[in-house]
């Protein structure tokens, strides 16, 4: 994208403006934490979401490596353990942060199906992008359920 002029209405102001809101939104969740472990990870992820619009933007020196999906996998482990999954389908959450990841969690898998299509279209898409964002949106759900269970908080 860097150089070209591309239409308001391109795949890549799609996927760049769903991953800004998502940061806004995860904003707004940190702002609500009183623990610190979980609003520095909410740092992080934000500075990945930054980091990730940089490379989508056609910055050549920002790219997202692997790497941060493992460490997104391994902070579902460490944070879902002791958690117990529920058996149906979650429609109300009674701590304002949670509802906030639940509203960030939505649109990260509105930013991860605009990812998809976008690299339908740009072969240089790197592939750690989807990946990332599918399991950046477990990871907020798991989250969630930890924030509903403040005894279980790591």
């Amino acid at each position: 994208m860097a150089g070209k002029r591309v239409g308001k209405d391109s795949l890549v102001f799609e996927l760049l403006g769903t991953l800004d809101e998502a940061g806004a939104i995860l904003n707004l969740a940190a702002i609500q934490i009183t623990e610190k472990r979980p609003r520095e990870l909410l740092g992080v992820i934000q500075r990945d979401l930054q980091l990730i619009m940089a490379e989508v933007a056609g910055v050549k020196k920002s790219q997202l490596n692997p790497e941060r999906i493992e460490w997104l996998e391994k902070e579902i482990e460490r944070l879902g353990e002791g958690i117990l999954m529920p058996e149906e389908f979650i429609n109300e959450w009674t701590e304002p942060a949670s509802a906030m990841l639940n509203l960030a969690r939505t649109v990260v898998r509105r930013a991860e199906r605009a990812a998809v299509s976008y690299a339908r279209t740009e072969s240089q898409t790197n592939p750690s992008l989807v990946r990332y964002l599918n399991r950046l949106s477990s990871l907020l759900f798991v989250l969630q359920l930890v924030l509903e269970n403040p005894p279980l908080m790591g």
